[in-house]
């Protein structure tokens, strides 16, 4: 694999990012337990390997997460994304296993990935917008937040984070236009500790 990648490096001056991007992709290698640290029950273990699927392998990914392995169900998930690379699902749930990990520039790429899926799904919105809060990029942070807006404007998680964006910023008057909507206090209350993550990653 590394050799592949040094050839992959010596192409950047002719093939652009999402090239590369897409040819890291396919020669990515499927998730191999023997040789890792990530070892699941034997009852998976034995699933993957009889049936190594896109479903057995997030399966696998389920398993790791919910013990808060996440660096493990993102290999899982990987794999499965490579065998089922039309599946918005497993490329957000790639995403959140890097983000849940400390990965937070790993997971941009898969997010970005989910949201070219299935640009209606405002779950890869919120994490990207989350992760890109958490490098510091404000501005492409903003962006992702008010897409998450476009699709629910009554989105809790998206109004309380664009309106401490602001409020960091001092703008003040954009904060009043945001929050000067009448059902948001009703709609924070009703989302209030409720999550769009799956079981594991909360």
């Amino acid at each position: 694999m590394d050799k592949k990648l040094r050839v992959l490096a010596g192409m950047t001056s002719t093939i652009g990012a999402t090239c590369i991007a897409a040819a890291i992709l396919l020669l990515s290698e499927p998730f191999a337990l023997a040789a890792s640290s990530c070892v699941p029950s034997p009852e998976i273990q034995t699933a993957v390997k009889a049936r190594p699927t896109a479903d057995t392998y997030g399966q696998l990914g389920d398993w790791f997460a919910q013990r808060k392995q996440f660096d493990c169900a993102a290999r899982a998930f990987a794999s499965a994304f490579r065998l089922q690379p039309t599946s918005a699902d497993v490329a957000y749930l790639w995403g959140l296993s890097l983000s849940s990990a400390g990965e937070n520039e790993q997971a941009i790429a898969p997010l970005k990935r989910a949201i070219g899926l299935d640009a209606n799904d405002i779950r890869p919105h919120l994490l990207l917008a989350t992760v890109l809060d958490r490098m510091e990029k404000t501005t492409e942070g903003e962006a992702e937040w008010r897409k998450a807006l476009a699709i629910d404007p009554q989105s809790a998680v998206a109004l309380d984070s664009l309106s401490r964006n602001m409020v960091d910023q001092k703008n003040y008057a954009s904060v009043i236009a945001l929050l000067d909507n009448p059902g948001m206090e009703l709609n924070r209350s009703s989302a209030q500790g409720r999550s769009c993550a799956p079981r594991g990653f909360e």
